[in-house]
C-alpha cells in the first residue's frame, strides 16, 4: 500500500496452486509438458473504477 486509497496489484503467471509441488504431485494435479509441447491459456481481467 502506497498511501490512503492507493494500492498495487501484481499478477504473476504460474502453473500450480500455492499448496506446493509435493501436494500437487500427490493429488495428481501436477502437469508436465513434454519437450516442444505448448499449452495456451486465455486470461480475461475486468477492472472497475468506482472513484
Amino acid at each position: 500500500m502506497m498511501g490512503v486509497r492507493d494500492y498495487v496489484l501484481g499478477l504473476e503467471c504460474g502453473n500450480r496452486y500455492p499448496d506446493g509441488r509435493d501436494v500437487m504431485c500427490r493429488t495428481g494435479m501436477l502437469k508436465y509438458l513434454r519437450p516442444g509441447e505448448k499449452k495456451c491459456y486465455k486470461v480475461s481481467i475486468n477492472l472497475i473504477d468506482e472513484s
